[in-house]
């Protein structure tokens, strides 16, 4: 006869004491402050998405440049050079990223 041992369930919410990992919940407030971080840390960089597979570096640019001053503007690409969808542009301060 096979013995049967019951293991408890594992919760997605709370995690054992020998594990060591955060709570799924710890996860979710981790990430989240880390996406703030992240905009303290490069408070004139934007995130744009949704942008049409023909929009180029240059296009993206001379958008944003009515909101002030450009430093960086990229169109992220595939390695066959299709467009991703999305792009970052980055200003010269603080106030144009705002506007934006």
């Amino acid at each position: 006869m096979a013995r049967q041992e019951q293991y408890p369930q594992r919760s997605q919410t709370r995690s054992g004491p020998s594990t060591g990992r955060p709570t799924q919940q710890r996860r979710r407030a981790t990430m989240a402050d880390s996406a703030t971080q992240e905009d303290q840390c490069h408070p004139r960089k934007i995130f744009v998405g949704g942008l049409a597979h023909k929009t180029s570096t240059q296009g993206l640019r001379d958008h944003f440049q009515r909101y002030g001053p450009v430093v960086d503007a990229v169109v992220l690409r595939w390695p066959d050079g299709r467009s991703r969808g999305f792009g970052y542009v980055t200003f010269a301060d603080v106030p144009s990223a705002s506007a934006a």
